[in-house]
């Protein structure tokens, strides 16, 4: 059975970028988008570390790996969640025309 701890965990390891000093509250976050806690880690491997936005890449049919992709000094995935980039133009920029 999964529990929050098992979340909490997750995002401790991570580190503070993931959680933003609140593990707790941020585990109930991915827990509420429906994300297992492996696929939490996958997420912030690619250091999307906002859960909603993280749901809004999968929704978009954008995976963990491809978030991955650097962007930048960083990735896909941490531009999204920092508002950089929107789903749209990442979904441009990871699958060009």
């Amino acid at each position: 059975m999964i529990n929050r701890q098992q979340y909490i965990d997750v995002l401790r390891a991570a580190g503070d970028f993931a959680h933003g000093g609140r593990p707790e509250f941020v585990a109930v976050e991915w827990m509420t988008e429906g994300f297992s806690p492996n696929e939490t880690r996958e997420w912030l491997r690619s250091l999307c570390f906002d859960p909603h936005k993280a749901c809004e890449l999968a929704d978009a049919g954008v995976t963990p790996e491809q978030a991955e992709r650097p962007y930048g000094n960083k990735t896909v995935g941490y531009a999204v969640a920092s508002g950089v980039l929107t789903i749209e133009q990442a979904l441009a920029y990871l699958i060009p025309a």
